[in-house]
């Protein structure tokens, strides 16, 4: 049996949701193994001979998925990407994760490589629910510094058959409703309240929308926000801010 036969099969005995090789060419096959990103798409994985050495990669399919998901690559995302990679024995270059396969067992090689693409597609997640995470507690914080405890955190609105959720809810004559806006899918839903909560709900209110600036938000979105929050602050202010005490005075909101 060849080379890359007994590779091949082994592999296929390593994974058994089942595994299927498509030849793309001299020394190159497209790896089926069942196993999919979070939107549904097949894990993009290529079995390639280069100089004579077998190396799994995904020709940079990974990175590219998670561009096309809003996903900004910071400092802190880098070393947690980085811990993903080596931790599977993984490497990346030129955006394309690979492993040679080496001595190694082809077997063991497929599963860690299935590993590091399905552990680098999570950080889009554990980045969305980290970062709005920490943006939206030092925006209650900001609001438990101005107002102590008179303000309401995560506070379901329910209107017309659907639930908006509210940062912070501040309480008065006219009630602020807060948004901590910290990721694309957040300024999206945020934008929609209040758009929503301005046609349905019949008590008046106003809205605040908090933007994080390192976020990558389309610029459409963050302008569209802009125009229906009765206030925008980009990157949290301080509790003295004189424009966000203003604000504050104009609506009538309680003070300490």
């Amino acid at each position: 049996m060849a080379e890359i036969e007994k590779m091949m099969e082994t592999m296929k005995e390593s994974i058994r949701t089942g595994v299927s090789f498509e030849a793309r060419g001299i020394g190159t096959y497209l790896v089926h193994t069942g196993f999919t990103y979070p939107d549904g798409d097949e894990l993009h994985i290529v079995l390639r001979e280069k100089n004579g050495e077998w190396v799994l990669t995904d020709d940079g399919h990974t990175m590219m998925w998670l561009s096309y998901e809003d996903f900004n690559l910071t400092e802190t995302r880098s070393a947690a990407l980085g811990r993903t990679l080596a931790s599977n024995h993984a490497e990346m270059t030129d955006g394309r994760i690979r492993i040679p396969l080496g001595d190694r067992d082809p077997g063991a090689v497929l599963k860690s490589f299935i590993q590091a693409l399905l552990q680098t597609a999570d950080l889009l997640y554990l980045d969305r629910q980290n970062v709005r995470g920490t943006f939206s507690e030092d925006v209650k914080d900001l609001f438990r510094e101005t107002f102590g405890e008179g303000c309401e955190f995560d506070k379901k609105i329910s209107n017309g058959g659907e639930t908006y959720d509210v940062d912070v809810y501040v309480p008065g004559n006219l009630p602020i409703l807060v948004f901590a806006v910290a990721n694309q899918e957040r300024c999206i839903n945020a934008a929609y309240a209040i758009l929503a909560l301005t046609v349905e709900k019949k008590e008046g209110f106003a809205s605040l929308a908090i933007v994080d600036t390192s976020a990558n938000i389309r610029a459409e979105d963050r302008n569209r926000i802009a125009n229906r929050s009765d206030k925008i602050f980009f990157d949290v202010p301080d509790a003295g801010d004189a424009a966000l005490t203003r604000f504050l005075s104009r609506v009538a909101a309680p003070t300490h």
